[in-house]
């Protein structure tokens, strides 16, 4: 998993969120990446917040892809979809995105559409893939008007 901005307090901390992910057997990858079964990778972004709240830069995605094979697909987990130029030039395969709720209620679902290249659904550009999933919970007001509270299930195949 990684982490979105809503898992920072205001000074950038996340270790009481990382405990108890922990505690579930959930690992958190901050900005660092995991070999699975020799057969893919999956990279953690710190969430593009982190900087702004804690003063500590976010690493580019080139300096974790860098330290792997590129012979082997790649995820990456970004809870903002944003630039999403940087992953496509990286050569990622597939990033899984959330953060927009897809607007949540109206109007923000009209100002995530402006803002993000994609707010909900699937996407490809060239060879990079993005899903982005509204998620399970919410922010502000606990309700939702034209999107739902989900988890996507995704089957990968790697040609």
């Amino acid at each position: 998993a990684c982490l979105g901005n809503h898992d920072y307090d205001h000074k950038g901390d996340s270790s009481n969120r990382i405990n108890n992910f922990k505690k579930v057997g959930v690992n958190i990858l901050r900005d660092s990446y995991v070999k699975i079964d020799d057969s893919f990778y999956v990279i953690g972004r710190e969430d593009i917040s982190y900087e702004r709240i804690s003063g500590i830069r976010r690493k580019n995605l080139s300096e974790t892809v860098n330290e792997i094979s590129r012979e082997l697909p790649i995820i990456v987990l970004d809870h903002q979809p944003s630039n999403l130029n940087e992953p496509m030039s990286e050569g990622i395969d597939l990033q899984l995105s959330g953060h927009t709720h897809k607007g949540q209620f109206f109007p923000f679902n009209l100002i995530t559409k402006r803002v993000f290249k994609i707010d909900y659904g699937y996407l490809k550009m060239d060879k990079f893939r993005i899903i982005v999933s509204c998620g399970t919970r919410t922010w502000g007001p606990p309700i939702r008007i034209g999107s739902k509270c989900e988890i996507v299930n995704i089957n990968v195949t790697f040609k």
